[in-house]
Formats: structure tokens, sequence, C-alpha cells
């Protein structure tokens, strides 16, 4: 991408930003961030999920764990061929689920990732 549509872009969304009847922020500090800088107001209206919207079970986070271990190795723990994940394990004797500890971290987006993002940087 050319570096030159950058500035382009910041004066084009400043001269629009201040132009609009109404803009939307997502934290009051991005709120703050446009006043101060741009003299743009703005209402902050908080990205959060529903009410309906629950922490998924240890059960479920497991057998999710389990069907993508078939198909993506860093799913799988190196040898083992039982009810465990690098993520989870499942007690054969009473059943219980179990994340493990020292797992990796799994970073979930809800955006599209492409070649063109530097994913190392998340």
């Amino acid at each position: 991408m050319n570096r030159t549509h950058v500035p382009v872009s910041g004066r084009y969304e400043q001269l629009f930003g201040r132009l609009s009847s109404h803009n939307l922020c997502v934290t009051n500090a991005m709120k703050e961030d446009l006043q101060n800088n741009w003299n743009i107001r703005s209402t902050t209206l908080y990205d959060k999920p529903p009410a309906i919207f629950k922490e998924t079970s240890v059960d479920l986070k497991h057998q999710l764990f389990m069907r993508l271990a078939k198909t993506i190795p860093q799913f799988r723990r190196p040898g083992d061929e039982t009810e465990r994940t690098a993520f989870s394990c499942r007690d054969p004797s009473d059943f219980s689920v179990t994340l493990t500890s020292g797992r990796p971290a799994l970073l979930i987006s809800s955006t599209s990732w492409t070649g063109q993002y530097p994913t190392g940087t998340v």
C-alpha cells in the first residue's frame, strides 16, 4: 500500500468527522481523543455482547478442541491419543474435563485474517 494514503486518509476522516451530525466511539478514551485532537464530538456506545451470550462450558470447549485436534497439529498433545488436547483433558475415571495448566493462549478474532496482515504482532 502506498504510504501517502495514510496522511490523506487521516485528513479525510478529520474533515468529514467534523461535518457529520453524529459520531460513535466504542470507548471513552477514543471519544476524548477525537474531542481533544480533532475537535469532533461523539457519543460512546460500548461494543459488548447482549446478555444472551454466555461463557462456553469447559466440556464444550474440550469437544471443540478434540475435533480441531484431528486436523490441526497445534491442538494435539504430542504422542497422545487419549482425550487430551494442548488445551484440555478428560479424566477417564469420572469423565470430568479440566483446562490444562500451562496451555498456550488461543486468540479468536471476528476479523478475517489474510497474508497481508502481520498476525505475529497480535
